[in-house]
C-alpha cells in the first residue's frame, strides 16, 4: 500500500517553482511563453483538484455510513424514498422530493443509479421526469400517482 506522505509529496509544486514559471514566462517577449506557462499551471491545478476529490472520497469512504455496504445503502435510500414519497403525496406536493439523496455525494449516487427500488415512487408531472423515472425502476415494482 502506498503511504500517504508518498502520495503527498510526489507531485509537490512548491511556491518557487511557481514563481519562476511566471517570472520566466512575464520576462518573455514572446506571448508563447506565457501561453506555454498558463498551460502548465492549468496542468498542475486539475492534476491538484482531482488528487483533492479522490483524498476527500477517501475521507467519506471511511465514515460510518460510508462503510456501509451497497445493499444495505440502497435498502437504506430506497426506504427514504417510499416514505418521503409517501408524506408528500398526502400533502399533494414535492413529486421529487426523495432525489436529493442521490445527491450527496458521488458513492450515494451511484448506488441510487443502481438501485430500481429508489426511483419506483412515480408521481406524474411532466413526460420528461416520468420517461427517466421509468427508465431508472426498471423492472421494480413502482407507485404511480399523478397530481
Amino acid at each position: 500500500m502506498e503511504s500517504i506522505e508518498s502520495i503527498i509529496l510526489s507531485p509537490v509544486l512548491n511556491d518557487s517553482i511557481i514563481c519562476d514559471i511566471v517570472n520566466t514566462a512575464r520576462a518573455s517577449t514572446g506571448g508563447d511563453a506565457v501561453q506555454q506557462a498558463r498551460t502548465s499551471i492549468e496542468t498542475a491545478v486539475e492534476a491538484y483538484s482531482h488528487a483533492l476529490v479522490k483524498l476527500r472520497e477517501g475521507l467519506n469512504a471511511l465514515t460510518p455510513i460510508g462503510r456501509l455496504p451497497t445493499e444495505i445503502l440502497g435498502r437504506c435510500i430506497v426506504f427514504l424514498a417510499q416514505d418521503t414519497f409517501d408524506a408528500h403525496v398526502h400533502r399533494g406536493r414535492g413529486a421529487l422530493s426523495w432525489i436529493p439523496a442521490s445527491h450527496v455525494c458521488g458513492s450515494w449516487r451511484a448506488v441510487a443509479l443502481a438501485t430500481p427500488g429508489f426511483w419506483a415512487s412515480i408521481r406524474y408531472h411532466n413526460m420528461e421526469s416520468f420517461r427517466v423515472l421509468l427508465a431508472r425502476c426498471k423492472s421494480a415494482p413502482f407507485a404511480f400517482t399523478s397530481p
